[in-house]
Order: structure tokens, then C-alpha cells, then sequence
């Protein structure tokens, strides 16, 4: 049922206007790295590097593309001068599997402490 996908959903934005997040059930750690880098001002996903499937599309316009895609590589250089100022974010899983791979998950998006 959509409500709890949508608690789900709306973590990283509560994450970027409050103090503190804990998901007691992180998995690979989707929600809090990405509150992690929302709270910083870290544009999703910009830093992955992945093309996008609206870029296919018969009507995609290139330049408007890359002038979004200009603004974002401005705000992630602000992003990345606001790295220390995350707020307190907790993880956790009973599957160690799931915490090794939010960990590695984390370094590689730049928000492991």
C-alpha cells in the first residue's frame, strides 16, 4: 500500500529540514545517504554519473539538459563546502551483509563518518 512507501519517500526531505534521521532498517542505505546529501544541498544522483531515460525521448532538448545539468554542477560545489554540517544520521540493519553494504555505499557517495 502506498502510505508506508511514501513515509519512506518523504525521509530524506524531513531529514534536510530536521536535526536527526534513524532508520532502524537501512538495506543498502538508499534513504540515509540520500538525506545525508539532501541536507547538504547535494543534488540526487548528480554526482552518479548515469543517463536518464527522458534522455531518449523524441522531444529531450540537449541545451536545456545541459544548462539543468550546469545548475546542478553549481550546487554541488556549494553542496560540497556544507559536507561537515550533516545532520546526525543513525543506520542500522540486523543483516550485516546490508551494513557492509551501506557502508560502502556511503563512502562512495561521501558521507561516511
Amino acid at each position: 500500500e502506498p502510505p508506508d512507501r511514501v513515509g519512506a519517500a518523504a525521509a530524506p526531505d524531513a531529514a534536510s529540514r530536521f536535526r536527526a534521521l534513524v532508520d532502524p532498517f537501512c538495506g543498502s542505505g538508499t534513504i540515509p545517504i540520500e538525506a545525508a546529501l539532501l541536507s547538504i544541498g547535494m543534488p540526487a544522483h548528480f554526482l552518479s554519473g548515469r543517463s536518464f531515460a527522458l534522455q531518449r525521448w523524441p522531444a529531450f532538448e540537449p541545451g536545456t539538459w545541459g544548462a539543468v545539468m550546469g545548475e546542478m554542477a553549481r550546487r554541488a560545489e556549494r553542496a560540497d563546502a556544507r559536507r561537515g554540517s550533516v545532520p546526525l544520521i543513525v543506520a542500522s540493519d540486523r543483516d550485516a551483509g546490508a551494513i557492509t553494504s551501506a557502508q560502502a555505499n556511503a563512502r562512495g557517495a561521501g558521507v561516511a563518518d
